[in-house]
């Protein structure tokens, strides 16, 4: 998205308010990128799996599609 942003806390209801223009927007996915990718290689690291879903998926496609895909749950 890029454009005027407003931002609500979940347990405060605070709001705040970001102007993000196109290079904010890739600032924000470069270092979401790097941040996932830190997670995968710790958990792969450590003997685990790793499997990256959006908050847009159903709960019921996450466990009966992605982390069967995975080998998270058996």
């Amino acid at each position: 998205m890029v454009g005027e942003l407003e931002l609500r806390g979940a347990e405060t209801g605070a709001a705040l308010k970001l102007d993000f223009d196109e290079e904010a927007r890739q600032r924000y996915t470069r270092a979401f990128d790097e941040y996932s990718a830190a997670i995968q290689t710790l958990a792969l690291r450590g003997g685990g799996r790793y499997a990256g879903i959006s908050t847009a998926q159903s709960l019921e496609s996450v466990i009966f599609g992605e982390l069967i895909r995975v080998q998270g749950i058996a």
